[in-house]
């Protein structure tokens, strides 16, 4: 790590720990032998379940205290022999807290691919960041090293750890568009556009279209947050109509238009979340969006049922959310995440539970999970050595603490949800006060011009093209015309509620 960089990180005021030099008198070469004379002995006739047992038992011993890092990494050597990969994950995780070194960080970062749990690694990472690593693996430690931080809420760390993944580097891209968030956390959106168009640009010239698409949605947000929504606009409309993140990238490019004042544009772009298409989404805040939009045209009758209907919609949905919520606990909710998932019964509705198959906090835990729970089961037949009782501990352990952490996750989500939900159902109430005074003045505009309220031509064609049938719009909705409707919709304010020039 450079001095610069070493410098940086410690001025961030971020749990960054750096090598130190330590007058430490290391062991000698025969007191090491000594040490490791069972385990040699064992290995020497084939035994390799009882040098499992000895080194394990080191471990255990403080008189060898200054082998146990050697041990734990021969320990988990000899436990991917043995076929039990998790197990020795584990081991390699805690040789690394406590002594590291290029081969063991290299080993550690291929078993927690293998097993799809680099999550494992992350904490000790990321208060070792560049400790005992070097070449593509130092790239790989910085980057899970910044994920931790991010995590934690320690952005000037991880925004500095982002710079240590250099741009030949397999993770680059994400290591930008990680970069990006942390920026954009901060509120630094201008600065946050050029590591996000970055990270889009090498990330659709690869292979992974949801990466891709992940990274044109943040970009777009950073310039929504930056205010040039016009800029923003255009890269919500790169997001493929065929991938996940369109249909929020259509409500909040609404979003955009709103606040350009273009409300048919927002009208339009609305309607498609309208459509039994989308309409059993979680989107209540495009109904609510939609609502505004129709209030700042003084359409007051139309959004006054719009109002009734959110509430007939929803209120529904707020209660079967409060009621399941305090009958699930954070356990509870990640088993029936994973049902959702497999499509089998589920307590949870469906239209808060739909983001989780493409988000990837779910689908490592997940994958990680799935792959403790199979080394378990084949922990199950190994005789019972103390090194397979302890080994069965760690799994088990590192999966509950997995499933009550992802758990909690997607548990507080849906609490946010459920009370964001009330909030929103409270205010809409407040709102339909509000608009039934103006709906009043609106019929007194209407008593005064004689025009009705609400009154529009149904067709302005004079002449119809011959042999066509011709029917007016009556709801229906069809696939492939999602994200091209247009709406055009002037306002009927009276001069008193008309915006000043």
């Amino acid at each position: 790590m450079s001095t610069l960089l070493a410098l940086a990180l410690l001025g961030s005021g971020g749990p960054v720990a750096l090598a130190q030099d330590e007058a430490v008198e290391e062991p000698t070469e025969e007191e090491r032998a000594e040490a490791f004379a069972e385990v040699a002995e064992q290995l020497k006739v084939g035994q390799k379940a009882r040098a499992a047992d000895a080194l394990l038992a080191m471990t255990d011993d403080e008189e060898k205290a200054p082998f146990h890092a050697e041990a734990l990494e021969q320990l988990a050597d000899l436990l991917v022999e043995l076929e039990l990969p998790y197990a020795a994950l584990v081991a390699y995780e805690r040789a690394l807290s406590l002594e590291a070194s290029p081969a063991l960080v290299g080993k550690a970062l291929a078993m927690a691919d293998s097993v799809g749990d680099t999550a494992l690694l992350e904490p000790v990472f990321a208060t070792n960041v560049g400790v005992g690593a070097e070449g593509p693996a130092l790239g790989h430690m910085a980057y899970l090293a910044a994920r931790e931080n991010y995590r934690q809420g320690n952005l000037g760390v991880a925004l500095g750890i982002t710079a240590m993944v250099g741009k030949d580097h397999a993770l680059y891209a994400r290591s930008q568009h990680l970069k990006g968030m942390v920026l954009s956390q901060q509120g630094r959106f201008n600065d946050a556009i050029a590591p996000l168009a970055t990270a889009m640009a090498l990330a659709s010239a690869g292979d992974d279209q949801a990466f891709a698409d992940l990274a044109v949605m943040n970009l777009a947000r950073a310039y929504y947050g930056a205010e040039n929504y016009a800029r923003s606009i255009e890269y919500y409309m790169k997001v493929p109509r065929d991938s996940w993140w369109w249909p929020e990238a259509q409500f909040e490019r609404a979003w955009a238009h709103f606040l350009l004042t273009d409300m048919s544009g927002t009208l339009g772009l609305l309607h498609n979340h309208m459509t039994p298409f989308l309409r059993d989404w979680y989107f209540p805040e495009a109904r609510l969006l939609r609502i505004y939009a129709l209030f700042n045209l003084c359409k007051f009758p139309t959004a006054s049922v719009e109002i009734d209907a959110f509430a007939a919609d929803y209120a529904p949905l707020r209660d079967e959310l409060d009621a399941q919520l305090a009958a699930l606990d954070p356990v509870a909710v990640f088993a029936d995440a994973r049902a959702y998932h497999a499509g089998q019964a589920h307590e949870l509705p469906a239209t808060v539970l739909r983001d989780l198959p493409h988000e990837y906090s779910f689908l490592a835990t997940l994958n990680a999970v799935e792959s403790a729970e199979g080394e378990l089961a084949r922990l199950k037949g190994v005789a019972a050595n103390p090194f397979a009782t302890a080994a069965t501990a760690w799994v088990s352990d590192r999966r509950d603490a997995m499933v009550l952490a992802e758990g909690t996750r997607i548990r507080n989500r849906v609490q946010l949800q459920a009370d964001t939900l009330r909030d929103m159902l409270d205010n809409a109430e407040i709102s339909k006060l509000d608009m039934l005074k103006l709906e009043t003045r609106l019929y007194e505009q209407a008593s005064v011009t004689g025009q009705a309220v609400g009154a529009r031509d149904v067709a302005l064609r004079e002449e119809r093209a011959r042999f066509a049938n011709v029917w007016s719009y009556q709801g229906e909705s069809w696939g492939d015309e999602l994200g091209y409707y247009k709406v055009i919709a002037q306002p009927e304010c009276p001069a008193s509620l008309l915006p000043s020039q």
